[in-house]
């Protein structure tokens, strides 16, 4: 039986599959079963910030499986030690204290019991369109109705606000409320890119009122060409979520949070079993290393700007908006973008498939302008053929 009749008779049919079977990577392409070639503006949804095929990379993980995969976090690691060394090095210094997990949704779960923990209160602040994951927890906090309808009741005292609008967390606020938790780029519902202010207005009102200001940069971290995309804007969170990008493909998370709070934690009230195993945090340390190694925030920020111009030269009438942070990059179309989807990969190019209007790219931070100008051949075609 072939890969797609086999996963087809087994898996849980959660997802929509594209079609093709992908059998390795190399740079910024990846490969299918027959051979064919493929741009990969996915990249893992977003997780695979170096590449494919990263040399380091590959001898680390190499090396690591022979010494150590996985020990609990009761013991103490080196591997562990050195990530927490690095990754605390990258970040602001009141961002003092980690929580290292395995996904995104995980990272959110342990930040919104945290908050509880600290705070003593149920409320919370997200806001509408927002995506933190596919738990609980970080469902309910979550804007998107397809996603959270077939499972309510969820958790209760949550409340969702107009994103981008300081005003609606005013209103939103009462005494329950213990935390605020927003994306300071929403990823999943289109790369929307906050006002300037905006940030800066949330992180003073929680200081007012003394609640949690959460931070979930689980998409934004690194690709937008800084560490984290809130420091553009001049804000360090109380807790800030981080995953994805952070392991290039590996399952690692952290909630990263102040001394503060961290102290405030009780011993036993949280835990994971495979979290800061070795293997994991031997990659993020890697990670971190070479984006230091090859300057890839910068050359993040450079060739993100190179993309996002030549997308607004694109001669169509079908274009709406354009939204982007580094490579973090939204195009709205006024129809449907599946059907674009599908055409692009036809013309081996992979961009992420949505049910909306927005075609979103999350290319590898290797990318060059070359292979923006190859995405941008291919997409004006298929702008003027559909």
């Amino acid at each position: 039986m072939s890969t797609q009749n086999i996963e087809d008779n087994h898996l849980v049919p959660i997802y929509g599959k594209r079609e093709i079977s992908l059998l390795k990577g190399e740079g910024v392409y990846v490969f299918d079963e027959e051979g064919k070639k493929y741009l990969d503006c996915v990249n893992g949804l977003g997780a695979v910030i170096l590449g494919y095929s990263n040399k380091a990379f590959q001898d680390a993980m190499q090396e690591q499986v022979g010494m150590l995969m996985s020990t609990h976090s009761s013991f103490y690691s080196k591997e562990r030690a050195l990530f927490l060394e690095a990754l605390h090095g990258i970040l602001p210094e009141e961002l003092s204290h980690s929580f290292i997990s395995n996904t995104g949704t995980e990272s959110v779960e342990a930040a919104l019991k945290f908050a509880r923990l600290i705070t003593g209160k149920p409320g919370v602040i997200s806001a509408k369109r927002a995506y933190h994951g596919r738990t609980f927890g970080a469902l309910s906090a979550s804007g998107t109705s397809k996603y959270k309808d077939p499972f309510e009741p969820l958790l209760s005292h949550m409340r969702q606000v107009a994103y981008n609008n300081i005003t609606a967390i005013e209103e939103a606020y009462s005494d329950e409320i213990g935390a605020i938790i927003l994306e300071p780029i929403q990823g999943e519902s289109g790369v929307y890119v906050p006002d300037t202010e905006y940030l800066k207005s949330v992180k003073s009102f929680c200081e007012e009122k003394g609640i949690i200001c959460i931070f979930d940069e689980v998409q934004s971290a690194y690709r937008t060409g800084d560490w984290l995309a809130a420091t553009r804007y001049g804000v360090i969170p109380d807790i800030v979520c981080l995953s994805k990008a952070i392991g290039n493909g590996m399952p690692i998370a952290v909630t990263v949070t102040t001394e503060n709070i961290a102290e405030q934690v009780p011993k036993g009230s949280h835990g994971t079993t495979f979290g800061s195993n070795p293997l994991a945090c031997r990659a993020g340390r890697i990670v971190i290393e070479q984006i230091q190694q090859q300057h890839l925030l910068s050359k993040t920020q450079k060739v993100g700007e190179y993309f996002k111009e030549r997308l607004q030269a694109i001669n169509s009438s079908i274009i709406r908006d354009i939204r982007s942070s580094g490579f973090f990059i939204g195009v709205e179309l006024k129809k449907k973008s599946g059907v674009y989807v599908k055409k692009m990969q036809q013309d081996h190019n992979i961009l992420i498939l949505t049910t909306g209007t927005v075609l979103r790219f999350l290319p590898s931070m290797i990318f060059e302008k070359k292979h923006v100008d190859e995405v941008i051949h291919a997409l004006e075609k298929v702008l003027h053929d559909v």
